[in-house]
C-alpha cells in the first residue's frame, strides 16, 4: 500500500509538470506566429509606402496575388498615400483565429493619420505563412 501511494504521488507530480509545460509550448508557438506575421505585415506596409509592388506582394498566397495585381496595387497605393500619407509604425492589437486563417490586427501610424487599423489575414500552405487578406481602415480612408 505504501508503494501505491508513492506511485500515485509520482504520477500526480509527473502530470502536474506536464500540464505546466504544455501551455508554455502553445504560447511559444503563438508568439512565433505573431512575430512572423508582424514581419510580413511590416514588409507589406513598407512596400506600400515605397510604391514597391514586389515587396508588398512578396508573401501573398495565389488567391491574393490574383486579386491584387500590380495595376490594382498602384491605384490603391496612390489613393492611400494621398489620404493618410506614408507608413511610420505599427503595434500589435490582437489575433483571432477563423478556421484555417489567423487574423492579425495592428494599430498603425501614417504621416497624415495616427490611428489606422491594419488587418492582415494569414494562412499556412506547405509549412509557409502566406498573406490571404489585407486591408486598412481609418476615418480619412472612409472619406
Amino acid at each position: 500500500m505504501n508503494y501505491s501511494k508513492k506511485g500515485d504521488i509520482l504520477l500526480l507530480l509527473a502530470l502536474s509538470i506536464l500540464l505546466s509545460i504544455l501551455p508554455v509550448t502553445a504560447l511559444a508557438a503563438d508568439e512565433t506566429l505573431i512575430d512572423e506575421a508582424a514581419l510580413l505585415t511590416e514588409g507589406m506596409l513598407s512596400g506600400l509606402s515605397q510604391n514597391d509592388y514586389e515587396k508588398f506582394s512578396e508573401h501573398f498566397n495565389k488567391n491574393m496575388k490574383a486579386n491584387m495585381s500590380e495595376d490594382v496595387f498602384t491605384a490603391a497605393q496612390t489613393a492611400i498615400t494621398e489620404k493618410i500619407g506614408d507608413y511610420i509604425s505599427k503595434e500589435f492589437v490582437g489575433r483571432e483565429d477563423k478556421g484555417q486563417f489567423a487574423v492579425m490586427q495592428y494599430r498603425a501610424a501614417f504621416t497624415f493619420e495616427q490611428d489606422v487599423v491594419v488587418t492582415t489575414v494569414f494562412s499556412e500552405e506547405n509549412g509557409k505563412l502566406l498573406v490571404a487578406g489585407f486591408w486598412l481602415d481609418s476615418p480619412k480612408l472612409r472619406q
